[in-house]
C-alpha cells in the first residue's frame, strides 16, 4: 500500500535531516511531502535536498498559514491510499510490513500504534505516555466509538495524530480536516476522525519517536491564544459529541473526557502568563457545566471540578457573579449547596441497598481509603452499621492487621458461613471480582461500579469532606456530623461482635497499626507510579506549584524531598511541631513562626489533614495538599 507521509517544516533545520533520514531508513512504499510554514532558517533548503535526491520526495510553500493549513495542504497533494502525519522534529521506526500483513484485508479507517519519546529539556516528562502495549496487547478491530468506549477510561486513548495511519478515502468521505488557525489541532482531528471511523485496527508495536526539546509547542510557556484555541477545540469536540448522543453509555465516557479535557484546561490557565486568570477560570466552569447539562450530568465530576477551582483561585473570585443551571441562576456557593444534595441523595440511594442495618454476617472486600470512605458515608448518611462485618484483603496474612477495629483476613480464607461480600474498590474492582468468582463462585457478589456512568469514586474524600460554606453555616448546629466531616482516616465506632477470634488491643496500638498500614500502603502507590514513569515533580509542574513547603518532616517528608531533590520543584522550607528536634537539608520551622509564600503546602501527615487544612489556610493564602492524596489521584 502506498503510504503519503506529510511533514509540516518550520524552522527545524536542527531536525529535520535526521526526521527525514528516519522516514527513509524504514523502506516504505511512500511518497514524502513536506510542506513549509514560512521558515525563517535553513529548513526549506535541506527539504530541496531531498526533493532533488529523491523522486518520492516534494516540497511545497504554506506561507507561515500555521501547522494546520500546512497538513492540509499535505492532504491535498497526497495521493497514497494511507495519510502518515510526521512532525519534522520526530522520528519514526520500525518494521512497517507488520502494519500491511496485519491490515491487507480488512483496510482499516485508521490504523493506531505506538510511540516512545525522549526528552531533550530540563523538563520531567512521562517517556511512556505514548507506549500502550501493556494495556492493550493485541485487540480485534473496533470501530473508533468502540474503541474509544473501551479503552479511554484505561488510559489507552490518544490524541496524537502522528500515532495513526489514516485511509484518505475515509478522511475525504467523512471531511475530516485540521482546523485552520488553531493550535492543538491533533486533540480536535484525533477525536472526530475516531467518532466517525468504522474500522480502527490497534498494532502493537512501536513506529514514532517523540522528541521533547526546547522551544516546541508542547514546552514554551502557555499563552493567551494557546488558552483561547483550547477552549476553541473542546468546543468543536463537544458539538461532535453532540452529534453521538445516541450511544448511550457512550455518553458517560464522553462526559468523563470533557472532565479531563477541562480539568487540563484549567491547569494549563493557572500556569499561564495572562493576567486576569479569573476571567480565564470562570469561562471554564460555564463552558464545562454548559456542556454537562446538554451531554450528561455527573455530580461527582461537577463537584470535584468546583473543588478544583476552588483551589486555584479561591472563593472570593467564584462568588463574584451568578451561574446559569437549568434555568436557574445561583451564586457559586447556592450551586454547590444543591450539587451537595444531589450527592447525598445519589450516594444514600446506593448504599441504603446495602444490607448493613441487619444483624447479619457480611463480608467487605478491600480495606483501603475507600472502604473507609464508605462506612463514613454509611454512617453520616444511613445510620449505624448493625451487620457483622469481615474484612478482606488480597495480599495480607489472616490474622496480621486490624481494619475498623476488626481482624483482617485474606480473600482465600473466607468463612463457610459467608454467603455476602462487598466489593469495596473503585479501581481495582474487575480484579477483585474474578478472584471471587475463582475463590467462591456461589457467594453472592456486591459490585458498586457496574453502570456506564459510574466514572468516579462515589466516596472521594473530596466529595465527602469539601462542603460549601452555607452548608457548613446550616449545619453548625450538628456539632458531630461536622466532626465526621472533618476526619477522613481514623478509628471509627463500629464495635459489631464477629463471629471468629476477638482481639483486644489498645487504643493506641491500634492507632500505630492503622498509621503503619496507611503510609505502607502509601509508599507501595508511590513505587507502582515510579514504576509507571510517573513523577509527583510532574504533578506539581502541571498544577503550577514550583515551590512548595513540606508539612510532617518524618520519613514520609524526607522521602518528599529526597524525590524533589535536581527538580524544577523548589522545597523552601518544612514545618514541623518539633521544628528544634530535627535535622534537615532544609529549613525546618514550627506551624507558629512567620511561614514565607509558597505556591502550596504538602501535608505528608496519614492521619487528621482536614485539621491541619483548616490550620495553614488560617495562616497561608496557597493550596494546602496532601500528599497522600496526590499519590493516588496521580
Amino acid at each position: 500500500m502506498l503510504i503519503s507521509v506529510i511533514v509540516p517544516v518550520y524552522n527545524v533545520e536542527k531536525y529535520i535531516e535526521a526526521c527525514l533520514d528516519s522516514i527513509i531508513e524504514l523502506n516504505l512504499d511512500c511518497e514524502v511531502i513536506m510542506i513549509d510554514d514560512g521558515s525563517k532558517d535553513k529548513g526549506p533548503d535541506i527539504c530541496k535536498t531531498y526533493v532533488a535526491r529523491y523522486q518520492n520526495f516534494s516540497f511545497f510553500l504554506n506561507k507561515g498559514k500555521g501547522p494546520s493549513d500546512a497538513r492540509n495542504m499535505g492532504l491535498e497533494k497526497a495521493r497514497g491510499e494511507y495519510i502518515w502525519f510526521v512532525d519534522s522534529d520526530d522520528l519514526v521506526c520500525g518494521d512497517i510490513r507488520i502494519i500491511e500483513l496485519q491490515t491487507e484485508v480488512e483496510k482499516p479507517d485508521v490504523i493506531a500504534f505506538d510511540a516512545i519519546a525522549f526528552n531533550e529539556t530540563r523538563d520531567v516528562w512521562n517517556l511512556n505516555h505514548y507506549d500502550r502495549r501493556r494495556k492493550l496487547g493485541n485487540i480485534d478491530i473496533l470501530s473508533g466509538k468502540e474503541f474509544f468506549e473501551n479503552y479511554y477510561l484505561m488510559d489507552a486513548y490518544r490524541d496524537s495524530a502522528c500515532l495513526n495511519m489514516y485511509k484518505k478515502a475515509f478522511l475525504n468521505r467523512e471531511k475530516i480536516q485540521f482546523s485552520s488557525g488553531l493550535l492543538y489541532e491533533d486533540t480536535a482531528f484525533t477525536f472526530h476522525a475516531y467518532m466517525r471511523a468504522k474500522t480502527v485496527k490497534y498494532i502493537p508495536q512501536i513506529y514514532y519517536k517523540r522528541r521533547y526539546r526546547v522551544g516546541s509547542t508542547m514546552t514554551t510557556g502557555i499563552n493567551e491564544k494557546k488558552i483561547n484555541d483550547f477552549f476553541d477545540v473542546l468546543e468543536k469536540n463537544i458539538q461532535i459529541i453532540k452529534a453521538n448522543q445516541s450511544d448511550g453509555n457512550l455518553k458517560h465516557i464522553f462526559a468523563r473526557y470533557l472532565f479531563d479535557m477541562y480539568s487540563v484546561q484549567i491547569g494549563r490557565i493557572n500556569q499561564s502568563d495572562v493576567s486576569d486568570k479569573e476571567r480565564y477560570y470562570i469561562k471554564a466552569f460555564e463552558a464545562f457545566s454548559q456542556a454537562f447539562q446538554n451531554i450528561v450530568f455527573d455530580i461527582n465530576m461537577i463537584l470535584i471540578f468546583m473543588n478544583r477551582l476552588e483551589d486555584l483561585t479561591g472563593l472570593e473570585t467564584l462568588e463574584r457573579k451568578s451561574y446559569e443551571w437549568q434555568g436557574k441562576f445561583y451564586n457559586w456557593d447556592k450551586l454547590k449547596q444543591e450539587f451537595f444534595i444531589r450527592h447525598k441523595l445519589l450516594v444514600s440511594k446506593i448504599l441504603k441497598e446495602f444490607p448493613l442495618d441487619k444483624e447479619i454476617l457480611i463480608g467487605i472486600y478491600g480495606i483501603g481509603k475507600h472502604t473507609e470512605r464508605m462506612l463514613e458515608a454509611y454512617r453520616m448518611y444511613v445510620g449505624p452499621i448493625k451487620a457483622n462485618m469481615i474484612f478482606f484483603d488480597s495480599d495480607l496474612s489472616s490474622h496480621t492487621a486490624l481494619f475498623d477495629n476488626r481482624e483482617v483476613l485474606n480473600i482465600r480464607d473466607i468463612p463457610k458461613e459467608l454467603d455476602l461480600i462487598i466489593i469495596s474498590s473503585y479501581r481495582y474492582q474487575n480484579e477483585m471480582y474474578q478472584c471471587l468468582k475463582e475463590i467462591r463462585p456461589q457467594t453472592e457478589i456486591i459490585r458498586l461500579y457496574l453502570k456506564a456512568e459510574d466514572t468516579f469514586d462515589y466516596f472521594s474524600r473530596k466529595l465527602l469532606s469539601k462542603q460549601s460554606k452555607t452548608m457548613k453555616e446550616d449545619n453548625k448546629m450538628n456539632k458531630k456530623v461536622m466532626s465526621v466531616l472533618g476526619v477522613v482516616v481514623g478509628a471509627m465506632a463500629g464495635a459489631g461482635a464477629v463471629n471468629y477470634k476477638k482481639i483486644k488491643r489498645q487504643d493506641s496500638d491500634f492507632k500505630v497499626i492503622k498509621k503503619n498500614e496507611a503510609i505502607l500502603k502509601m509508599f507501595n502507590q508511590w513505587l507502582i507510579l515510579k514504576q509507571e514513569g510517573k513523577t509527583i515533580e510532574k504533578y506539581f509542574m502541571d498544577n503550577g506549584f514550583h515551590r512548595i513547603a513540606v508539612y510532617g518532616m518524618s520519613y514520609a517528608g524526607e522521602r518528599l524531598i529526597d524525590d524533589l531533590k535536581g527538580t524544577e520543584i523548589e522545597v523552601a522550607y518544612g514545618i514541623d511541631r518539633n521544628a528544634d528536634r530535627l535535622f534537615s537539608e532544609v529549613e525546618i520551622v514550627n506551624v507558629d513562626d512567620t511561614l514565607q509564600p509558597v505556591d502550596a503546602v504538602v501535608v505528608t501527615a496519614i492521619f487528621n489533614f482536614d485539621e491541619i487544612e483548616e490550620k495553614l489556610s488560617e495562616l497561608m493564602d496557597c493550596p494546602i495538599i496532601s500528599l497522600e492524596d496526590v499519590i493516588y489521584e496521580m
